[in-house]
This record gives C-alpha cells, structure tokens and sequence, in this order.
C-alpha cells in the first residue's frame, strides 16, 4: 500500500512543479497509470510466490463443491501438516463404498497427512479402513483451491477450496 500512496505523493508534485497543459496531465495521467499497473505487477507476483512457505496450520475449513464441508485442525512442521479432520454426512458401507438410502447421517473423523511444496498443497484423510480422501491443490494468493477424490475412485472429482486465506510465513530472523 505505502507504493501506491508514494505513487501519489510523486504525481501530485508533478502536478505542482509542472505547467496547467493538456500535454502535462495527459502524460501524468499516464505515468500514474504506469505506476499503479507495476505496483499491482510487483504485488501480484509477491502474492503468488512465498518464498518460505505457506502456513496453513490451526483450524479451518475445506469448502467442498458438493456442499460437503470438512473442519480440519492442523499442525505444521516447515512443509509437513498433521492432523484430523470431519464432517458429517450420509453413512457409508466401508465395504461397498456406497451410499446406503435408509441408514441416515453421522460424524465422520480422520487423520491427516499433508504436504506444502511451493505453492501446491496435497493432503491425505485416512476416514475409515479402506477410506482415504485426496485433497490436491494449488495455493494462489493465498487461498488453497483443487481437486478432492476417494483414492479408490481417482476418476470422480470435486472441486474444493480452503475457508480462510493461508499467510506466508517470514523469513527465518537474522542473528545479531
């Protein structure tokens, strides 16, 4: 924000030190543009890549495209997370992998293992025997967005994406 307001501060002397013409603010016109569309480059860029990792550990929330939404609490160790997760939903037959009609809903809890390498983000959730979700992802501006499956059914996909933004964690402090 400080670029853009320094930005500012540099058109509007320019505006003062130089002559009332058409020429002059349509040229500051321009650069004030010029100068707004590097910063956003410069922020975009900063944004995109974290140079010592994302953290995306503590409680949050995948947002699956089927209206499923798993609450997942995470702990990270530079680029590996552990954890659980849950959600509740329609009960499944562990050996059939499918959705009875008449059995009803129930609170369903897993291990997590998870990895962040640059910017992509793959998690596995171990529900029940035989059961795992895979989660993959990329992590753009800071929210996680991707693919989740059974590792059974690899071919039937849901799109998901992380509830809150993850934060790029600070360089390591120098020693003095």
């Amino acid at each position: 924000m400080g670029g853009v307001v320094d930005v500012m501060k540099t058109w509007r002397t320019a505006r003062m030190i130089a002559p009332d013409t058409r020429r002059t603010r349509r040229s500051g016109r321009w650069m004030l543009l010029a100068a707004i569309c590097c910063g956003a480059l410069m922020l975009a860029d900063t944004a995109a890549a974290c140079q010592w990792g994302w953290r995306a550990s503590g409680g949050w929330k995948i947002n699956q495209d089927n209206n499923v939404q798993v609450t997942v609490s995470l702990e990270q160790d530079r680029d590996l997370l552990t954890g659980y997760g849950e959600f509740y939903g329609p009960v499944v037959d562990p050996a059939q992998k499918n959705v009875p009609g008449s059995t009803g809903f129930r609170n369903y809890t897993g291990q997590i293992d998870a990895i962040i390498t640059g910017d992509t983000i793959e998690m596995r959730i171990f529900w029940m025997p035989g059961m795992v979700g895979v989660y993959q992802g990329r992590i753009d501006r800071g929210r996680a967005v991707g693919e989740h499956w059974d590792r059974d059914r690899p071919g039937q996909r849901i799109g998901w994406r992380s509830s809150r933004l993850f934060a790029c964690i600070p360089p390591p402090s120098s020693p003095n």
